[in-house]
């Protein structure tokens, strides 16, 4: 079987691996060095999984003399993205991706093994439905180059650290079948399909993303790159789980980041801080802006805290974000449920806090029916300094919770 039709002329040949071989650069150059995909682990399925696609053609065309998916170290920290990026079944929703993008059944792996040599995963190879006739070829090819899924499933480490792009991937313990996991972000505001998320974070239990970044917004394309992008909510740093300081939200640009300055990665948690000063204009004031945080994984527990000094008397506040029921257990302590999985959050300040919940306005580009909740949480009053901290635990009682909903 071959992936395309041969070329009736010979000397078509080269200007058409030509082209294939420009493709494959651009896409290649849009992930950074430690394999990274700021666009959305969608678009690794997507764009990625197009440079699987004409790689082989390439391998095809040439006898197996050239081989795009070999050679470097940013090609081998790309095809095992999924692998780094994965937190306990599902990937987080960063940038714009979808809530629970279906890469466990990711039909380019078995080309990923042939010619990447990328021969552990951690979810299964081989896509076990129909997807179309160009899915059902790439299917069939693998198994005629020589794809069997015998492979070795490798385990989950604890952690995965981007150091270029500022994400850790923080996963539950061995021995752990909830599956509490967390996952969050530093980097930049001038990624490709970016959002205003430095310092957004997504907590998950078996697979459900219960306090989650919204992911990719609905909505007219024309509108959603364009200069109005930033009006969408799910866009902007409002419709994320990150800070809003003396009335300003972050803005778009290489010059507004965050930077992940101390790590510590023990078996027992994982913690990270992060500044986030230089996400936020200088008409926010701030003179620091710091979040830390703590996956306690024998406590089942992650713990955000955020401290912020300004120049002059500030509001501040932040929010948890998501798609699933918010129920007020007492003044700054709710319990959340979504799908099945529920988290306590307990939201506590050495000041008096004021709480809102909110619907966010856009709505999820697919995959998620219901619209996100915003619950914010701000000071009562200005002021140049604020400490607040967000506890996200199990609940001690799973059935019970779910049985009082």
């Amino acid at each position: 079987m071959v992936m395309v039709k041969k070329a009736k002329k010979a000397k078509r040949r080269p200007k058409g691996m030509g082209r294939i071989f420009k493709v494959n650069y651009y896409i290649a150059r849009n992930f950074r060095e430690d394999g990274y995909c700021p666009e959305g682990i969608g678009y690794w399925d997507y764009g990625f999984g197009s440079y699987i696609e004409m790689n082989e053609i390439i391998h095809l065309q040439t006898g197996g003399k050239v081989n795009l998916l070999q050679g470097t170290a940013k090609m081998e920290a790309i095809m095992r993205f999924p692998l780094y990026f994965e937190m306990n079944g599902m990937w987080p929703a960063f940038s714009d991706a979808r809530i629970k993008t279906n890469l466990d059944y990711c039909d380019y792996w078995p080309f990923l093994v042939l010619r990447g040599g990328v021969n552990e995963y951690r979810f299964q190879p081989f896509l076990r439905r129909f997807g179309g006739l160009r899915r059902v070829l790439l299917r069939q090819h693998a198994l005629d180059s020589g794809f069997t899924a015998t492979v070795g499933k490798a385990e989950s480490p604890l952690y995965h650290y981007f150091r270029e792009s500022g994400v850790i991937i923080s996963r539950a313990a061995k021995d752990d079948d909830s599956g509490f996991a967390l996952a969050f972000k530093a980097g930049d505001n001038v990624e490709s399909h970016n959002h205003n998320d430095v310092g957004s974070f997504v907590v998950a239990l078996r697979g459900v993303p219960v306090i989650t970044d919204p992911g990719y917004p609905a909505g007219s394309s024309f509108k959603l790159y364009s200069s109005e992008r930033y009006r969408n909510d799910f866009c902007n740093s409002f419709g994320h789980p990150v800070p809003v300081a003396g009335d300003m939200l972050q803005k778009n640009g290489a010059e507004f980041h965050g930077r992940i300055t101390a790590t510590e990665f023990l078996p027992e948690k994982t913690t990270a801080l992060i500044d986030l000063k230089s996400a936020y204009p200088e008409t926010a004031k701030l003179t620091r802006l710091e979040r830390s945080f703590t996956h306690d994984r024998n406590r089942l527990a992650v713990t955000v805290t955020d401290e912020a000094e300004f120049a002059v008397p500030s509001t501040f506040g932040s929010a948890l974000i998501t798609y699933g029921k918010v129920k007020e257990l007492a003044p700054g302590e709710y319990r959340i449920n979504w799908r099945g999985a529920t988290v306590k959050a307990i939201i506590t300040s050495e000041k008096p806090l004021n709480f809102k919940l909110e619907t966010l306005k856009n709505r999820a580009r697919s995959g998620v029916k219901e619209p996100a909740t915003h619950l914010g949480y701000e000071a009562a009053g200005p002021d140049t300094e604020h400490r607040m901290t967000v506890i996200i635990t199990l609940e001690q009682d799973q059935n019970a919770a779910d049985g009082r909903r």
